[in-house]
């Protein structure tokens, strides 16, 4: 048999962390497929391990689970993978993940800087720009996915997640500069084994006295509850990220959900160095408006009132 002989042959199922399998029943049973080492009961396989041309006449095995699909049979694709066209990475590698929307006029000036300090993957995860952000971030040299619909961030930075090779993710704003030396920054914080995840100080891009107030209030924040914003560059093995679950699938809040569950498991530590954040929001809504509108929202999550925490605290 070959994928050519199967009625599924066009799709196979892909988890939402990346796990890959042959056929919807399978995934459902959570057989995940496998290396073709040691008898085909390797390593898991996840979606970037996937070869851009397995679907071809390659000789495929029938797993003998099948209870009966669509297809008439069952099928393993454990013969179709081939670690020889991966692309090959260093120990420790990092990728940075930026979800964007409608941010042509800065995206290829952060894809820029990001560059100089030599990370090994940047992912712009785009939620269907209408400017020139996916054009301007591809010319600037960063590979792009394409997040049509999500509810917010969080889908986008699963999406781009799941399909890096990196061992390290640095999950960034577009509007947010990580600072000098970030990558040794990054990798340092975690080869400490108490620590789960990291992120940076927090620093806006305006010298006006307010917005030394905002900064200040933030520092006390993280000092206390090692809680950090999105805003501030959340960094972590993705490893980790698999098995936390990645960022909850919410319209707001899902980095301080994050944090919540990275707790869990380790420390969070926020580094000395400052990500700068553009005050554009803060501009353009107003201070106060913008600072209420804030603890609106926090209080609503802490008190299980967002629609997604009042879900989960239901079940």
């Amino acid at each position: 048999d070959t994928v050519d002989d199967l009625m599924c042959r066009s799709t196979i199922n892909i988890g939402w962390e990346g796990e890959v399998f042959d056929c919807d029943f399978n995934q459902m049973l959570k057989m995940q497929l496998r290396g073709k080492e040691n008898g085909g009961k390797g390593k898991p396989l996840y979606l970037w391990d996937i070869s851009p041309d397995f679907i071809s006449d390659t000789p495929i095995q029938t797993a003998n689970h099948c209870f009966g699909c669509t297809a008439g049979k069952g099928s393993s694709a454990r013969e179709l993978w081939n670690k020889r066209h991966l692309k090959s990475m260093p120990h420790n590698s990092l990728a940075v993940i930026i979800p964007t929307l409608n941010e042509g006029s800065s995206i290829a000036s952060l894809i820029t800087q990001i560059q100089i300090h030599g990370v090994d993957e940047i992912i712009v995860a785009d939620a269907g720009s209408l400017d020139e952000t996916v054009a301007q971030a591809r010319s600037a040299g960063a590979r792009v996915i394409h997040c049509p619909n999500p509810r917010g961030r969080a889908s986008q930075m699963n999406c781009a997640a799941v399909q890096c090779q990196s061992d390290l993710l640095l999950f960034l704003h577009a509007d947010t500069k990580p600072p000098e030396n970030f990558p040794q920054l990054i990798r340092e914080t975690l080869s400490d084994s108490r620590v789960v995840a990291g992120a940076f100080r927090f620093q806006l891009d305006k010298a006006s006295l307010v917005y030394r107030v905002i900064e200040f209030f933030v520092k006390i924040r993280c000092l206390i509850f090692h809680t950090p914003y999105g805003d501030q560059g959340l960094f972590l093995q993705r490893e980790v990220f698999l098995k936390v679950g990645g960022f909850p699938d919410w319209s707001m809040l899902e980095d301080l959900e994050m944090i919540r569950k990275l707790k869990h498991r380790g420390r969070v530590h926020i580094t000395q160095a400052s990500a700068r954040t553009s005050a554009r929001r803060w501009e353009e809504h107003g201070f106060w408006h913008t600072f209420f509108q804030h603890q609106r929202i926090l209080l609503a999550y802490y008190f299980h009132q967002t629609p997604e925490k009042r879900a989960n605290s239901q079940e």
